[in-house]
């Protein structure tokens, strides 16, 4: 008597978290001032943003996920500096940095992780 055993594969998402094909990339990333260099890919990580307005005093981030990557229910987790951001993947996903006033030109370093929530950093966004 002879069992044939064969494994089957998921052919393409939604991957599961811990799974190696699950997805932390951005699909999109929009700053309400400055200019993103490079210009955002979902494959670029690291960006610098230039801000020439003194003016401005807030920088609010609206970023979208790639749903059709994602159960709904195990979309990634986003971190600011560290700190979870809370949100729904089916509203729109904003943050603000705030910027010192008081010191003019100035370099400030913001990090946003896109993570699997059952893995490590695979993502991250650094604004000087």
């Amino acid at each position: 008597r002879q069992v044939h055993a064969r494994t089957i594969e998921a052919e393409g998402p939604p991957w599961p978290p811990g799974d190696m094909h699950y997805c932390v990339k951005l699909a999109s990333l929009h700053i309400n001032a400055g200019r993103l260099v490079p210009a955002f890919r979902p494959d670029i990580s690291h960006y610098s943003l230039q801000v020439d307005d003194l003016t401005v005093t807030e920088l609010t981030f609206t970023v979208r996920l790639n749903t059709s990557q994602y159960n709904l229910r195990h979309t990634p987790e986003l971190r600011l500096d560290g700190k979870k951001i809370e949100y729904s993947p089916l509203k729109t996903i904003q943050f603000r940095i705030p910027l010192n006033e008081t010191i003019g030109m100035y370099d400030k370093t913001a990090v946003l992780e896109v993570r699997d929530p059952h893995e490590a950093v695979y993502l991250k966004f650094v604004d000087k």
